[in-house]
């Protein structure tokens, strides 16, 4: 399906679909997360911190337990947030490098090969792990929710 797409609208040959609408890709989950936990500190009756992408304090403050993997996680999905889905190199050097090494770390499984290894991607991002990460907000936006709805119904 990808072919025909690429071929459709004349992107050229070795043009790949999957490269490209990658960092796209986890610059939306990102931003889904990050509304998602604003919106559970709106549910509660607070003030959002308007002025952050980070997605692990968001979490924290909307009152969404995270694993330290899933930290790593967000950690990574806020720097798709911040420029990843949006321009092909970061401002400073150091942002792409914190990228890579947080990918190496969260996102791909170490393999022995010789007296060295390789990375092979582990799926950690896959839809259906990122789906699990965005239900455990869901969940508590949705007692956030319900508890505000049942109160004003009082």
């Amino acid at each position: 399906m990808s072919k025909e797409i690429t071929e459709e609208l004349g992107l050229g040959k070795g043009f790949s679909m999957k490269i490209a609408t990658g960092p796209v890709y986890g610059m939306l989950c990102g931003m889904s997360l990050e509304l998602l936990y604003k919106a559970i500190v709106v549910a509660k009756g607070e003030e959002p911190n308007t002025n952050s992408h980070k997605l692990s304090d968001l979490a924290k403050d909307a009152g969404v337990s995270v694993t330290v993997q899933q930290v790593g996680l967000l950690e990574i999905l806020s720097e798709y947030i911040m420029w990843n889905g949006r321009y092909p190199v970061p401002k400073k050097h150091e942002n792409m490098q914190h990228l890579n090494d947080l990918s190496s770390k969260y996102l791909y499984d170490k393999k022995p090969f010789g007296k060295s290894y390789i990375l092979r991607p582990n799926g950690a991002l896959n839809w259906e792990s990122f789906n699990m990460l965005w239900n455990e907000g869901h969940s508590v936006l949705w007692s956030e929710g319900h508890s505000v709805y049942c109160e004003k119904c009082s």
